[in-house]
């Protein structure tokens, strides 16, 4: 990923494109891998935060289309997470995002990585 990130060629920038347009949504019932349930699962609260959450997607991918919001949660909370989207939303950068979502992608594969090392 960090690779694609820093490459100029448009076929890269295409497919790191996918791959973040790819990342399962936040707080979705159904994901594909048990990685990432287990991941979301951590997240907790309850039906109103789940409707927020859900709202707040929509907004960021309206507001960044193609992207999805990505970012490692490493044991923070639903309440947290969504304060992270708004600011994200808000700042408008879809620039940033993109250098934000690859970040994520690439703390969220370590940390998996080293999970699977230490079982």
């Amino acid at each position: 990923l960090t690779a694609l990130s820093t490459s100029a060629s448009a076929a890269d920038a295409a497919q790191l494109d996918a791959i973040l347009g790819a990342h399962p949504r936040l707080g979705a019932k159904k994901v594909d891998s048990a990685q990432s349930a287990a991941e979301q699962a951590q997240l907790g609260g309850g039906e109103e935060e789940a409707r927020q959450l859900a709202a707040l997607n929509e907004e960021y991918e309206a507001k960044f289309p193609g992207l999805r919001y990505v970012v490692f949660v490493n044991g923070r909370g639903r309440g947290e997470i969504m304060k992270n989207m708004r600011e994200r939303i808000d700042r408008g950068d879809g620039g940033l995002e993109r250098e934000e979502g690859i970040k994520a992608m690439c703390d969220i594969a370590s940390d998996r990585a080293e999970k699977l090392l230490n079982q």
